[in-house]
């Protein structure tokens, strides 16, 4: 029963996506068994940058990290987006938060965070728009071939 699975035990997963994440915090980089795909509009309102770095130090740590970067989808995966005014956790993305294995956190380059200091740095008002989803379709299609190569 899946209410059954717990982490670290036998079960595995075949893998992890995340589509069009912000990537501006995530965890430290290590080494797991779980393949771990990302995929990212290069014209999002989440920059892809933050998303390289994670897979970048990912992949030093040792884990099996990929990301795919569509050059003309958005953050909904559409071509006509637009920028527009809205609240979004994505100011940080040139120095991303790294949350700790304690549970602390501090920026990538080692200074520090705070509640006030992420509110200031990585919050903006640059938001976006886009409703036709031509790359949608490929983004299904991505996700389904990872998940085709990955199960045992």
């Amino acid at each position: 029963m899946m209410g059954d699975l717990k982490f670290g035990t036998e079960y595995s997963w075949a893998g992890i996506v995340a589509a069009e994440p912000a990537c501006n915090r995530f965890h430290e980089a290590r080494k797991f068994n779980t393949p771990l795909l990302t995929l990212k509009g290069a014209e999002s309102h989440y920059e892809p940058l933050p998303c390289e770095t994670i897979t970048r130090l990912y992949k030093a740590a040792g884990a099996d990290s990929e990301l795919v970067v569509l050059p003309s989808s958005n953050h909904y995966f559409s071509h006509n987006g637009k920028i527009t005014r809205g609240l979004a956790f994505n100011g940080c993305g040139a120095n991303p938060i790294v949350i700790n294995k304690s549970g602390g956190a501090a920026f990538l380059d080692g200074s520090p965070v705070n509640r006030k200091i992420i509110r200031k740095k990585c919050f903006t008002k640059t938001g976006g728009s886009g409703k036709s989803r031509e790359d949608l379709d490929e983004v299904v299609k991505l996700f389904v071939e990872f998940f085709e190569r990955n199960i045992n």
